[in-house]
């Protein structure tokens, strides 16, 4: 079974993950992400959120070759704990599938695809959208690690992920600590 991920700057940026890949690619399909969902150790992480604004995200092929494996490889590597239900999203295949994870499938010959599924979060409350000013009111009030983390993340997905919210988020970070030097993503 071939399966893929899809990621917008979480796996990407996570190294634990690396040795389960074949290699990132920036032809996903097109997904509605932002950078609305604030973890409890302060770092911003950009997350499906039906109201944003779909940009094409990355994928890679995996070096595992059944779903079951492939969504508890993405689960472990991310410490998304196996008894949350939204943690981890998955799909098999099939040829009557028309929504736009399942046309990009078919059209890479992908018979699976996993992907973290965390939804927004804000005040530690689940499914609570983050206002952009709430995102940058909590940037200046977390640590230099989560800063540090949160401007890691946009890197590795700033190729293709520009949201409503990145511009300001980044024009924030460097606000706060500097403008740091930014390599070219891994794509």
């Amino acid at each position: 079974m071939k399966i893929a991920c899809l990621d917008w700057g979480q796996a990407i940026s996570n190294e634990k993950f690396d040795p389960y890949v074949l290699g990132w690619r920036i032809d996903g399909p097109h997904l509605p992400i932002e950078y609305c969902r604030i973890e409890d150790s302060g770092e911003v992480i950009p997350v499906m959120c039906i109201n944003a604004m779909p940009k094409k995200v990355a994928w890679s092929l995996l070096k595992i070759d059944d779903i079951d494996s492939a969504c508890k490889v993405l689960r472990d590597c991310h410490k998304i704990s196996p008894t949350r239900f939204n943690g981890i999203g998955s799909m098999i295949v099939s040829l009557g599938d028309n929504g736009s994870i399942g046309e990009w499938c078919i059209e890479k010959e992908v018979d699976a695809v996993v992907w973290i599924a965390l939804p927004p979060r804000c005040d530690h409350i689940e499914g609570k959208l983050a206002t952009l000013e709430q995102i940058l009111a909590h940037l200046e009030n977390t640590t230099k690690e989560a800063r540090k983390l949160t401007r890691k993340i946009m890197k590795c997905s700033s190729n293709s992920i520009t949201t409503a919210y990145s511009q300001a988020i980044t024009q924030k970070l460097d606000e706060i600590d500097g403008s740091l030097d930014c390599a070219t993503a891994i794509f």
